[in-house]
């Protein structure tokens, strides 16, 4: 008997990691800041970098046509990024928990864009739609800071069939200790 449940075991856990495709991803988003008015309230200058980090499930991308991953309330995404002195986290964004945004976008598996608008203080802003970065901090339209997103790369921290096979076979070599055990 112990014999036979040993023999199901490997097909099942066959099947379960090939149903277990998904991962968390890991991203960097960077960008370049290519102007940037004198005094800005984020202490940036042209020639500045920014860069978005974040995770998201990317089970539900398929590397064709276009698709989205939102970093809304209920997606379990997460993001965060620097301008300077000012920093932000995808719940900034004013249309977080209302399901629109932010968000990355992706033409046939490849980065399309960053979509997100944050307000702070009084007049203050960020905005990124597609490849562009808008920003400022004053209701003038003064100290103004722009540029576009240049490089954006991904990296799977733990591929979850490797971790399942990786556990699967020490189940099965305990079960194999333990039937050798008088």
């Amino acid at each position: 008997m112990k014999k036979l449940n040993i023999v199901w075991l490997a097909p099942v856990l066959a099947l379960y990691a090939g149903m277990a495709q998904s991962a968390l991803v890991d991203f960097v988003l960077s960008g370049d800041i290519t102007s940037a008015d004198a005094g800005n309230g984020f202490g940036v200058s042209a020639g500045d970098t920014i860069t978005v980090t974040g995770t998201f499930d990317d089970s539900l991308l398929t590397g064709s046509g276009n698709e989205t991953v939102f970093f809304d309330a209920a997606s379990g995404n997460s993001l965060s990024f620097s301008l300077g002195s000012q920093s932000f986290t995808q719940m900034d964004d004013v249309d977080y928990g209302a399901g629109g945004a932010p968000k990355l976008t992706f033409t046939d598996g490849s980065f399309t864009g960053f979509h997100y608008l944050a307000e702070f203080g009084s007049y203050g802003y960020f905005s990124s739609v597609g490849t562009l970065i808008d920003a400022g901090d004053d209701n003038f339209f003064n100290n103004i800071v722009g540029g576009s997103w240049v490089q954006y790369s991904l990296t799977t921290p733990v591929p979850v069939p490797a971790a399942l096979w990786l556990f699967g076979s020490g189940l099965l070599g305990l079960a194999g200790i333990a039937r050798r055990k008088p």
